[in-house]
């Protein structure tokens, strides 16, 4: 059964003048299993998009992990 992605943008106020841009990545499947959700932080010069969330066919390691329900 296939499920749609869904993605949801935040911004989070940090020390003064600085934001941390977050990106929910989750499955429309129905919950359960209790898996732990997987925070995925990037610590190079690219965004973290770029590493974790490419919008082309089997480039987002977050939407394989929805998928599997974390």
């Amino acid at each position: 059964q296939c499920f749609e992605i869904a993605r949801q943008d935040f911004q989070v106020a940090s020390a003064p003048g600085i934001s941390l841009f977050v990106r929910e990545v989750k499955s429309g499947a129905p919950q359960g299993g209790g898996k732990t959700p997987i925070l995925l932080v990037h610590g190079a010069r690219v965004p973290g998009l770029a590493s974790f969330d490419l919008p082309v066919p089997n480039g987002s390691l977050a939407a394989d992990l929805a998928k599997a329900g974390r």
